[in-house]
This record gives C-alpha cells, structure tokens and sequence, in this order.
C-alpha cells in the first residue's frame, strides 16, 4: 500500500476540526471526500486501492461499498483488518 492507493475515512484523519459535528455533517463529507478519492485513482488507472472506514456501526462502510458497486462497478470488495478496511479492485 502506498499514499496514493490509500484513504482514511477517519474524520479525525480527514479534518480534525470536524471531530465535534454530528454524524449527519459528518457523513457526507466522509462520502463526498470518498468519492473524490476513488475518481482520483480510476483517472491514473490505478486497480487496486484502499478505504479505511473503520469498524463502528458499520454505516459508513454500507454507503461505501454501495458507492462501489453502483457508482463505480468495482469488480472486488474485500473486507481487512477485521472489516475496518476495504480492499477495492476496480
């Protein structure tokens, strides 16, 4: 895994001065800066990256995977690190 090939969906990671907002701020944001990061790397062809969205309640990651698969067409979806991170190859 390099950099590049790898984001932290973590808020504290993305911005910190959102730790304190609610989880309705939070989400979009998470999924808005997601979706940037997964065109970003289709547009430099990359096929294979990462998502850590952590373990949780599992909401963040349930959007994600969707966004894959019917935004993205992801061919595989592979849960690591016990479902905190997602292996994605497009």
């Amino acid at each position: 895994m390099s950099r590049n090939d790898t984001i932290d969906l973590h808020i504290e990671k993305l911005d910190p001065s959102m730790e304190n907002q609610s989880a309705a701020m939070i989400l979009p944001f998470q999924i808005k800066k997601c979706r940037l990061f997964i065109e970003q790397n289709i547009a430099v062809k990359k096929s294979i990256m990462y998502i850590i969205c952590g373990k949780g309640a599992g909401v963040l990651k349930q959007e994600v995977k969707a966004i894959l698969k019917n935004e993205f067409n992801a061919k595989f979806i592979v849960e690591k690190n016990n479902g905190g991170m997602l292996e994605v190859w497009m």
